[in-house]
């Protein structure tokens, strides 16, 4: 079925059907009687517009690309679902991909999305991806960063007050009355990780009489890093344990139970980002949650903002939103 045919069956014209389906029936003077109409013979015939030409004359295809880092990551895919009702709110679709955690990756599929002409990205950089970044902005590619940000780079980009949330977990320890607390955190060289490491450090620092532990666990390689750490605990060395996301501290509380089940009995913990599993567990668990509709909602908004600019990103915005204290028991 073709607008021509449709408005044969109507009995309008085709430039008649295309204001109606477009809403802009108002604007041209035409009834509500005769757009109802348009609309009813639409429905039976199960017409609908041509979206790629439709994208062609507007010189847009109406979809947006999105690119996380780890889509099995519940967090991640809380973004993805979020992302996708806002733009369809804004009447865009949405092309989602996962680049796990590589750099390379993640310029492959932000290529192959460009190349379907998608109007604008929504990307979280992971290592080593600061230069593609950048030249994603020299290309004034309308684009913005999700969950981390790149301090280097004039970009916008929408994140968790990391430093502000481990800052608020350390705090809560220490006024629990812990004064032996370990950080345990990842790898991976990106800007919330080294924030949450930050932020726990200064809060010790704050806090004074210990000094800040931290100990570094390979993401490739969770589990086996876990164990180690584990297996190398004695009976006096720490009372809490702060993590820097929800997968480590579900990898390290397990294995804490099994090789050294009096020190998890004993031992007070937190995590930023909330975690189902959290909830099955014998032992309580405070954590900061991420406000992940509103930082998706925001950075759909900026990215519309700049999309509708046609200049890429004129004025960076660089939004750092605070998480939200929470427990799975009495803490």
């Amino acid at each position: 079925m073709t607008i021509k045919e449709l408005a044969q069956l109507a009995g309008v014209s085709p430039s008649l059907v295309s204001f109606v389906l477009n809403g802009k029936h108002k604007d041209h003077r035409i009834s509500d009687e005769v757009a109802n109409k348009v609309r009813k013979v639409a429905k039976e015939t199960g017409y609908y517009p041509n979206g790629l030409a439709k994208g062609l004359r507007e010189g847009m295809s109406r979809i947006i690309g999105v690119i996380v880092t780890e889509i099995s990551n519940p967090f991640f895919a809380d973004v993805v679902n979020n992302i996708t009702i806002e733009v369809e709110k804004a009447g865009y679709a949405a092309l989602f991909a996962s680049c796990n955690e590589s750099s390379s990756r993640l310029s492959e599929l932000t290529q192959k999305f460009l190349e379907k002409n998608v109007d604008g990205l929504i990307l979280t950089p992971c290592q080593g991806s600061e230069s593609y970044i950048a030249a994603l902005v020299e290309s004034k590619t309308p684009l913005v960063l999700i969950d981390r940000c790149c301090p280097d780079v004039n970009v916008s980009s929408v994140c968790l007050d990391n430093a502000g949330a481990s800052g608020i977990l350390t705090r809560k320890l220490i006024e629990r009355g812990c004064r032996k607390i370990m950080m345990i955190s990842h790898d991976l060289d990106v800007s919330c990780i080294k924030e949450r490491i930050a932020g726990f450090r200064q809060q010790m620092s704050t806090a004074g009489g210990v000094e800040p532990s931290v100990s570094i666990i390979p993401f490739h390689q969770l589990e086996k890093g876990c164990d180690s750490v584990v297996a190398g605990l004695t009976d006096s060395d720490y009372d809490a344990f702060l993590f820097a996301s929800n997968t480590i501290a579900t990898h390290f509380l397990r294995s804490l139970r099994s090789g050294r089940p009096d020190i998890y009995n004993n031992s007070v913990f937190a995590s930023i980002d909330g975690a189902e599993p959290y909830i099955f567990m014998d032992r309580p668990v405070s954590f900061i949650t991420q406000p992940i509709q509103d930082m998706s909602s925001k950075a759909v908004r900026i990215l519309l903002d700049n999309i509708k600019t046609a200049t890429g990103d004129p004025s960076p915005v660089k939004l750092s939103l605070p998480g939200k204290f929470a427990s799975n028991g009495c803490w």
